[in-house]
């Protein structure tokens, strides 16, 4: 601030002090009405209330346990215009119906609903209902599927376990089946495969992708950390899907000597441009994956991939994660690609600790001069020396080198230049709805799994 003085709130424009107001717990929000007149007005208007938490099973705001159903609907009543998200904590029938009461309230304005459900999972009473968004977290194991019924209208759905263990879904809840305006669907851990002899006993009647099959407007599907048999020919129809996450689905069949034919369907999506294959317990990168020619982000992380073949998939690729993977050396197919902006090829200590990736300044050079648009190149600590990191950081500032010996170069250089120029571009268009939390989580369960396997 000019003269040395420090930012205070008065100093915020309404905007930006709605967005403040916006992190101040629901309960304690409607206080702020009684400041001055400027946070009053701030505070009745825009976005401050734009997500609410209704937490049920410890009182319905912020832990006011004495406060009845007729003080919880007035108090919605009152901001029920600028409400658009809306989280619920539920753990029984009665939770779920009294928020019921308040969603009937809301329904013209919703846009995105959370909710927590307990072991008895949830169902929609209510046809009118029409927001958008529908995302689920539950935790029991017992539950099939957390939600029986759906309201219509969805076009983005979320059903995420964060229980222990399997839960025993063993196929899609069949309601999804109405769901004909759906766009994007996540459903971790559906377990349709807890042995092989079951599988076997099952081909010949029903698939657990079955309910999405007439889905033809779906675009995003993510069904990591689910146990399956291999994708169904029918996946064709799914000819709008442009993102596919099987993290830890292919795993078990791979490394039961069963793997093979399980990624024919693919070939099958030709606008598929986002596919993650993390933990998948690949040891060549399938045909199948290779032709896709509309690739722009390939995750194949926590694999034991020694190489990569040439192929299609190479032409468009922007974001390339071979992080933890089983190579020794830059694979020539990549000195052939021209798009990339993302490419990791960090290893784990933890997997495959004999192998010792090792990349020359030519080969580096190379990648960077035929990819002009890459903005984060990843690497090893035994991948290059400290000498190699600097040249390259010098040669190509606008590309940010994240390896340690880049990193101490530039600390003891302070006339080396910004290795993270031209960074800040957004990853959007590469995300499939992870959050950092969940890339964190993803990560430590990989090492794990790969732990594992080295050790057995």
């Amino acid at each position: 601030m000019p003269g040395g003085r420090a930012l205070c709130l008065d100093d915020l424009s309404d905007a930006e002090l709605a967005a403040v107001f916006r992190g101040v717990p629901a309960g304690e929000r409607a206080h702020l009405a009684c400041v001055c007149r400027r946070w009053r007005a701030v505070s009745v208007g825009g976005d401050v209330w734009r997500s609410v938490e209704l937490n049920l099973a410890r009182g319905w705001l912020m832990q006011r346990e004495e406060e009845d159903t007729a003080t919880m609907l007035t108090w919605f009543a009152a901001r029920r215009g600028g409400i658009r998200e809306l989280t619920v904590v539920a753990q029984t029938d009665q939770d779920w119906a009294d928020a019921q009461l308040v969603l009937g309230m809301l329904c013209g304005n919703l846009q995105k609903l959370s909710v927590l459900a307990g072991p008895e999972g949830i169902e929609f009473h209510m046809p009118n209902l029409a927001f958008l968004s529908l995302w689920i977290d539950y935790a029991d194991e017992r539950s099939v599927s957390p939600c029986r019924t759906f309201p219509p209208g969805l076009t983005d759905l979320n059903l995420r376990y964060r229980g222990q263990g399997y839960n025993q879904a063993r196929q899609l809840p069949a309601g999804l089946s109405r769901l004909t305006a759906l766009r994007r669907l996540r459903f971790d851990l559906v377990v349709a495969l807890s042995d092989l002899s079951y599988w076997e006993q099952a081909t010949s009647t029903s698939h657990p992708l079955d309910p999405i099959q007439g889905l033809t407007t779906l675009e995003r599907l993510d069904l990591r950390h689910s146990h399956l048999p291999p994708l169904p020919a029918w996946v064709s129809q799914l000819s709008r899907l442009t993102g596919l996450c099987l993290a830890h689905c292919v795993k078990r069949h791979a490394d039961q000597g069963q793997g093979a034919g399980w990624h024919d369907a693919l070939a099958r999506l030709p606008a598929l441009a986002t596919l993650d294959m993390r933990c998948s317990g690949l040891w060549d990168l399938p045909p199948t994956i290779a032709g896709l020619a509309s690739l722009t982000a390939l995750l194949l992380s926590y694999n034991h991939l020694t190489t990569l073949p040439e192929g299609p998939y190479l032409e468009h690729l922007q974001r390339l994660d071979l992080g933890a993977s089983n190579m020794a050396a830059l694979p020539p197919a990549l000195l052939t690609c021209t798009a990339l902006r993302r490419l990791n090829l960090v290893r784990s200590s933890s997997v495959h600790p004999e192998v010792k990736f090792k990349l020359s300044l030519r080969d580096a050079r190379a990648l960077l001069r035929s990819n002009p648009e890459l903005r984060e190149l990843r690497l090893p600590e035994e991948a290059v020396s400290a000498a190699t990191a600097k040249k390259l950081a010098a040669g190509f500032p606008q590309v940010q080198v994240e390896h340690p010996a880049a990193a101490q170069a530039d600390e003891d250089d302070p006339d080396f230049g910004t290795l993270s120029e031209g960074r800040g571009e957004s990853d959007s268009e590469f995300d499939l709805d992870y959050s950092e939390e969940e890339e964190e989580e993803e990560e430590e369960e990989e090492e794990e799994e790969s732990s594992e396997d080295d050790g057995s």
